[in-house]
């Protein structure tokens, strides 16, 4: 599995459950350090980016600014598709805390783009 067929599985996943949302995926190469997703609905708009961990990742350091950045006046996070050692988790980030990535409190098994969906419904709908 690739990070590029992560992205465009939450991307349809995303689009089949928030109908009247705006959702868009970043993939301008232009852009430097633009998330890959952006949701908007229910008033608020909320920042994504993905990574698969396999694993490892690369990161760079304007996109880590970006995220920062958003995260002091938005709802930004990380989504991290984690595959080591055979076994393979979703995780969700905070851009503060991208150095302990591997801990994260929020987490679940597997690649689980539902789950991800779910996280981002409670941040659209508190």
């Amino acid at each position: 599995m690739t990070e590029a067929n992560l992205k465009s599985a939450l991307a349809r996943l995303l689009r089949e459950e928030f109908p009247g949302y705006t959702i868009f995926r970043h993939e301008d190469r232009h852009l430097f350090g633009v998330p890959d997703f952006s949701v908007t609905g229910e008033w608020i708009t909320s920042w994504w980016e993905g990574k698969h961990a396999n694993p490892g990742f690369t990161s760079q350091g304007i996109q880590e600014l970006t995220m920062l950045r958003l995260a002091k006046h938005s709802h930004a996070r990380y989504i991290i598709w984690d595959e080591n050692n055979g076994a393979k988790r979703t995780l969700l980030v905070h851009p503060q805390e991208m150095k302990e990535w591997q801990s994260a409190k929020e987490q679940v098994r597997g690649f689980n783009h539902r789950w991800v969906v779910e996280q981002i419904r409670k941040v659209h709908n508190p």
